[in-house]
């Protein structure tokens, strides 16, 4: 992809600069490398808005907004047509036939419903992702409306699709992997890929590919006598 082909340019570079520009330039490549993954997963960040407060009470933050995922198997016929019927109907349904895609990418909130530009053959780096999926941003008032026809609809097909609908929180890994909802079956996720900062990697949840569960933890009653 176009990622690997400059990262493996920046490396090569990187490799005959003189040992202390090392560490300069590799922590700006480090930080570059965590936005690219972030526009690929597909998470929306919200300016302005910090989890942090919340998430350190053991709360779960108000979600700012919310992504529809449609996966299906990227290659099968059947599973291209099925998606892309349900693309169509959902784009009629929610009166997105004439109206602007997402726009700023990925990562740029919205201000109204949109559907983020998408390729039923061609679906290049899938973030997260282990095959085919169309993606659309949700504002919160959408939200319940959205997820009553997707799920009503998904089996219209010849094949019935699963579909992910995650909150965007400003915590990418715990909006996907945690706070989400699946209508149909999950799907495992790349979760190491929506991991962008230390904030994400938690002592006291366990992450795999289907999802984040808190590690319990043993409360002794100190009256106990063992």
């Amino acid at each position: 992809s176009i990622r690997v082909t400059w990262l493996k340019s920046v490396v090569e570079v990187i490799s005959k600069l003189p040992s202390w520009q090392h560490s300069m330039v590799s922590h700006s490549l480090l930080i570059f490398t965590l936005v690219i993954n972030a526009a690929t997963g597909h998470p929306t960040f919200h300016s302005g808005f910090d989890p942090e407060p919340y998430v350190s009470r053991g709360e779960v933050p108000p979600f700012q907004s919310y992504h529809v995922h449609v996966n299906y198997v990227s290659g099968s016929k059947v599973a291209n047509k099925c998606a892309t019927l349900l693309h169509d109907g959902f784009t009629k349904r929610f009166n997105l036939t004439d109206a602007e895609l997402c726009q700023g990418g990925p990562l740029a909130p919205q201000t109204r419903m949109c559907l983020y530009p998408w390729d039923v053959e061609d679906q290049g780096d899938r973030g997260p992702f282990v095959s085919g999926n169309w993606a659309a941003f949700v504002p919160l008032e959408k939200y319940q409306e959205v997820v009553e026809w997707v799920a009503q609809h998904r089996q219209d097909g010849p094949i019935a699709l699963d579909v992910l609908f995650h909150p965007n929180s400003n915590y990418p890994l715990k909006d996907h992997m945690r706070w989400s909802t699946w209508a149909g079956r999950a799907w495992p996720i790349n979760y190491e890929s929506l991991i962008h900062s230390g904030k994400d990697t938690d002592s006291q949840a366990y992450c795999d590919h289907w999802g984040c569960q808190p590690i319990p933890t043993l409360r002794q009653n100190e009256n106990l006598v063992v």
